[in-house]
């Protein structure tokens, strides 16, 4: 089936929110919609209540649907309310307070003694690697003992999970994926936003 054909079925889009998952279907003349309650402990139950509702609605079977479209404003929630796991941040010594300091681009910018948001981790749970890479290599291996003394600072912090953001990690991904944490969830910068903002890939991760 080629795009062309693809664009011509019926489309159906799913947004998961805070209290309500909603999903919207549309075949190119007609709109369906359903609206169930959110599931936080395992959000696939509603959506798939929200899907079978919106289909039997539109009377049609799944294997018609053409498009797929999910959203979710969860994570969202989860920063605004402060909520999710106890995160530390593992990153490049000498960068820790980065996700704190932030960039020019402020509410007050000259007012000195004007309090920002707090910071998405606390600074007794950002902890610097020695270790340092450039755009185009290793400028600075990863120090074991380093690493060692993260995992010891790690456990006995009572973190839940773990964010990997070291400088350059978007294309020198080989000492984030050395500084794995197990049994602590852990997620890396160079997974899920590579990019050379480090502000940017701290906070995303």
């Amino acid at each position: 089936m080629n795009e062309r054909e693809d664009s011509s079925g019926p489309c159906l889009g799913v947004d998961v929110g805070g209290t309500f998952t909603d999903a919207v279907l549309t075949d190119g003349e007609q709109i369906h919609t359903s609206k169930v309650p959110t599931t936080p402990a395992d959000q696939s139950d509603g959506v798939m209540s929200a899907i079978r509702l919106v289909l039997e609605r539109a009377g049609l079977e799944p294997q018609a649907l053409t498009r797929f479209a999910h959203g979710m404003t969860v994570t969202t929630n989860a920063l605004l309310e402060r909520g999710g796991a106890r995160t530390a941040l593992l990153t490049t010594a000498g960068f820790e307070d980065v996700i704190e300091i932030g960039r020019q681009a402020r509410p007050a910018l000259y007012e000195l003694c004007e309090h920002g948001p707090r910071p998405l981790v606390d600074p007794q749970l950002r902890i610097g690697l020695r270790e340092r890479t450039g755009p185009d290599g290793v400028i600075e291996r990863l120090d074991g003992n380093s690493l060692e003394s993260a995992i010891d600072r790690v456990e006995d912090s009572g973190a839940e999970a773990v964010a990997i953001c070291l400088l350059h990690s978007y294309s020198q991904p080989q000492h984030g994926q050395q500084s794995t944490l197990t049994p602590l969830l852990y997620i890396s910068s160079s997974y899920v936003f590579p990019t050379l903002l480090d502000l940017s890939d701290s906070a995303v991760s």
